[in-house]
């Protein structure tokens, strides 16, 4: 009598977002600012006073610098960000941080890309830069023909053929639920995209299918590390498409490690 083989179990160290990696983040905050569901535009944006949206969060005052960090309270926020303020340096206090104050506990359920932003950048290489998303969950809630949950790309999807937005590094997150992509970027420099979990995307249509993680015309650096891929939950499956560059032969200019 044949003995049957055991299912396979998934790896126990299948790599997503990381509380150690999350714990332990290689920039710093000089000045903090506050998000919550609870909170009001019309606040000064303290932990006591936090303002409600992301997008203001990105503009109130003179705008977000390096050194300034975005602190977002557990919660579902139907509105994302499209970021128009950077830092200045690859350096710990050099970038400007958005970050769940809980990995994962915020969730962002815009439907992404340039109509509904979730994490959009819109540059034609004038900025901004130096900006980290870490620890959260981009989840839409409706599965639109175009939508992306991490997008840094050129003004209205037209590729211009010059360069986005550079140092931009996207940590920790669970992205889902997007009709054309889970991350999509194009002429974007030393980018980094590190334990994220990206599944059920790119799941509409022929004309919008992009992948679970598209990268295209990347000029020097990216970096893919450590992400984890679910069992699809349709009839169409996850798709990942990288196109690869060449590296440059030094990495002094790529940020931190």
């Amino acid at each position: 009598k044949s003995t049957p083989l055991p299912s396979p179990t998934p790896p126990l160290n299948c790599p997503a977002p990381a509380r150690r990696f999350f714990a332990n983040p290689f920039y710093s905050c000089v000045n903090n600012y506050y998000v919550a569901t609870t909170g009001n535009d019309s606040n000064p944006g303290t932990q006591a006073n936090p303002w409600l949206t992301l997008q203001h969060a990105d503009s109130a005052g003179s705008g977000r610098v390096a050194g300034d960090c975005v602190n977002v309270a557990p919660g579902t926020y139907t509105a994302g960000v499209q970021p128009t303020h950077g830092g200045n340096l690859a350096s710990a206090t050099g970038y400007v941080v958005y970050r769940c104050q809980t990995l994962d506990g915020c969730k962002i359920t815009a439907s992404g890309g340039n109509a509904d932003p979730a994490f959009n950048i819109s540059s034609t290489g004038s900025g901004p830069n130096y900006l980290v998303l870490d620890g959260f969950e981009l989840a839409a809630s409706t599965m639109t023909l175009y939508g992306v949950g991490v997008e840094l790309y050129f003004p209205n999807g037209a590729d211009t053929g010059g360069e986005t937005s550079h140092h931009i590094w996207v940590l920790n997150n669970i992205i889902h639920g997007y009709g054309q992509a889970g991350v999509g970027t194009g002429g974007g420099d030393y980018n980094y995209f590190l334990h994220n979990l990206a599944y059920n995307n790119t799941n509409v249509a022929c004309s919008a299918q992009g992948s679970g993680f598209g990268i295209r015309r990347s000029p020097r650096l990216y970096r893919i590390h450590s992400h984890c891929r679910r069992p699809r939950l349709g009839p169409v499956p996850q798709r990942h498409r990288v196109e690869r560059r060449p590296r440059p032969t030094s990495l002094t200019s790529a940020g931190p490690p």
